[in-house]
């Protein structure tokens, strides 16, 4: 039987008020950024929240994990990645070795997941795990550019990428 615990702890300064990530701008992933892309010291451009709002595509969507940190991750080999639950504001997902759970509460570009529950399997790669729910429990926004999902921190920075499911 699998054990179950609750990741209230890995999930880092959860709260369901958001950073002020997007203003009156509508930008997200950075508070200072203004409609147009911004370039943050490391090159990376921070796109602006545009006033279509993506997160109808967003939740109609699977998506699996390619990159983590920068760090590539075979969906393949771990099957890593994640699924939403609109009707009840939920996600369900694979960490590349356990299942979670977990909520979330979403306003146009800004995102944040709520603790929830994970299985508790020995993994023979823990820290890909520790890396995915350390991860989400620091995003604040995303974006969606040619079916590819960005997780992002409070100030913009890439945590996480996804690439959408498409059925075959």
């Amino acid at each position: 039987m699998k054990k179950i615990f609750n990741y209230s702890g890995l999930f880092l300064g959860v709260s369901l008020a958001f950073a002020s990530c997007c203003g009156n701008s509508g930008s997200c992933g950075n508070p200072a950024a203004s409609d147009s892309l911004e370039t943050k010291k490391d090159t990376t451009a921070v796109p602006a929240c545009t006033v279509a709002d993506k997160s109808a595509e967003l939740l109609a969507s699977e998506w699996k994990v390619t990159t983590i940190g920068g760090d590539s991750v075979s969906y393949k080999e771990n099957g890593a990645g994640f699924k939403f639950d609109a009707e009840k504001n939920a996600i369900h997902g694979n960490t590349g070795c356990n299942i979670f759970n977990a909520s979330y509460v979403i306003d146009k570009c800004k995102i944040q997941f709520v603790p929830g529950q994970v299985t508790m399997m020995a993994c023979p790669d823990g820290e890909l795990e520790a890396k995915y729910l350390d991860a989400m429990s620091k995003v604040a926004a995303y974006s969606i550019e040619n079916d590819v999902l960005t997780l992002k921190d409070s100030v913009g920075a890439n945590l996480m990428q996804l690439n959408k499911v498409v059925a075959e």
